[in-house]
C-alpha cells in the first residue's frame, strides 16, 4: 500500500498529540493533599495534619459541634453548623489536634476551613 508522505506525518503528529495528552494529564487525576478520614481509628496517625473528616454532624451546644465518625467523634470547638447540617452526613476540613486527659484521647479540629453536606 502506497501512503503519501504528508498523510504519514499527519498520522504520526496526531498520535503524538494524543499520547502527550494522556501522559501530561493535570486536570482530573491530581492527588488531593488532604487525608480523608471516616473512622476514629485513623485519627491517631493524622494528628497535626490537614484532614477532611467524613461523618455525621452533631450539635454539642450553642457554639460547639462535633463530627461523629465510625467508632468515635471529633470536636469542633467554637463552630456552629449551618442550618440543615445537624444529623446529616457531612465533610469538614481543618487541622486535627489531639489532647490527652490521662488515658483518654480527645480529638479536635482546628479552625474549620470548609464544611459541606456529604453526598455520593
Amino acid at each position: 500500500m502506497n501512503v503519501p508522505p504528508r498523510l504519514r506525518i499527519v498520522v504520526v503528529l496526531l498520535g503524538l498529540c494524543c499520547a502527550s495528552g494522556c501522559v501530561f494529564n493535570t486536570h482530573g487525576n491530581r492527588a488531593d493533599d488532604r487525608r480523608l478520614i471516616t473512622r476514629a481509628t485513623e485519627l491517631r496517625r493524622a494528628v497535626n495534619q490537614r484532614v477532611t473528616l467524613v461523618g455525621t454532624a452533631r450539635a454539642a451546644g450553642p457554639v460547639d459541634s462535633r463530627v461523629d465518625l465510625r467508632g468515635g467523634s471529633v470536636e469542633l470547638p467554637a463552630y456552629e453548623w449551618p442550618a440543615g447540617y445537624v444529623d446529616q452526613p457531612v465533610s469538614v476540613t481543618g487541622t486535627l489536634f489531639e489532647d490527652r486527659a490521662g488515658e483518654q484521647r480527645v480529638y479536635r479540629l482546628g479552625e474549620v476551613e470548609a464544611a459541606s453536606r456529604w453526598g455520593r
